[in-house]
């Protein structure tokens, strides 16, 4: 084959070549763009539907403490929730006979209540004075929070608590306080305004939880726990759930409510809805009745000048 000719052959193989190659990446490239629609068209499919990724079915009656730990943590689901699934998962071996309550609220309705009457025990109450009630009317819904039902007093179980000395703890119309002294100084004041900010922030604060009771205790206790239990954190709620598991089956209590012992509460109770309205509505009372001090302060009672009669010396 003569030179030439083998030039116009290896020519003619390199353009063949070419072209199929050519050819292969112009398919493989809609081959992709196909592809990434089809990815995409999918995806936005299913964001139009749903944004929520369902999770596989979990047996609660079988989670371990790692578990419960490991969900919280995880922020898989809302731990309130958590626990009344595995409530409800427990409840269906438990003896019928244990369960004196109705469901999952009525079981925290009951420790509520077990739980306030032991921080009552030996508590001394007394009734705001009339000139009290008429001070703090303003600021309260009296078809909420009846000022005159309210009592306050000393509960020896909240004393040096947290080293507070105003530590309170409301139960419908019943505030306890762990300091004698601030109920006493409360008591002995005849009117709003002769009290510090800090001795009418902290009864304004539990008159907000009061408020918040609103006559219905039931409603309160399941919204105090489930507010807990949104912000405690995974340790004693899986702690919690194991206490409150025991006296499922044996009606012992007791451990449930050393678990709900303040100083335990201190750490969580802060982000609570409950207690956010509770500061902000306190904090509002004292700013209200501190321009009415400075009122107080600034008013200046009219003097009666007497004029004096001064003999006159008249000269000759």
């Amino acid at each position: 084959m003569k030179y030439s000719t083998q030039i116009l052959m290896f020519l003619l193989f390199l353009t063949v070549g070419f072209v199929g190659f050519m050819t292969y990446q112009i398919f493989m490239n809609e081959q992709d763009i196909v592809q990434s629609n089809i990815v995409f068209s999918i995806s936005d499919n299913v964001l139009s539907k749903s944004t929520t990724v369902k999770l596989p079915a979990v047996n609660y009656a079988l989670l371990s403490d790692n578990d419960i730990v490991n969900l919280i943590n995880d922020k898989l689901i809302a731990p309130s929730l958590l626990l009344e699934k595995i409530y409800l998962a427990e409840t269906v071996t438990a003896p019928k006979t244990l369960m004196s309550w109705s469901g999952w609220n009525g079981l925290l309705v009951k420790v509520f209540s077990l739980y306030m009457d032991w921080l009552g025990k030996d508590a001394k109450m007394q009734k705001f004075s009339t000139q009290m009630v008429t001070g703090l009317s303003p600021y309260y819904d009296a078809k909420k929070c009846d000022l005159k039902k309210v009592t306050f007093g000393y509960a020896p179980r909240l004393k040096e608590k947290l080293n507070s000395p105003y530590l309170g703890i409301t139960d419908g119309y019943k505030i306890m306080f762990g300091d004698e002294k601030y109920v006493k100084t409360f008591a002995s004041a005849k009117k709003l305004t002769d009290l510090s900010n800090d001795s009418i922030y902290w009864m304004a604060h539990e008159l907000t939880h009061c408020e918040q009771y609103a006559g219905n205790r039931d409603k309160y206790a399941v919204r105090w726990f489930n507010e807990l239990f949104d912000h405690a954190a995974a340790g004693f709620i899986k702690d919690f759930w194991k206490a409150l598991k025991k006296a499922i089956w044996t009606l012992d209590f007791d451990p449930v409510i050393a678990m709900l012992a303040p100083e335990k509460l201190a750490q969580y109770d802060d982000d609570m809805p409950l207690e956010i309205e509770a500061y902000e509505k306190g904090m509002e009372v004292v700013g209200e009745v501190s321009k009415i001090r400075l009122k107080e302060q600034l008013k200046v009672t009219p003097v009666k000048v007497t004029p004096s009669l001064v003999p006159i010396k008249i000269s000759p």
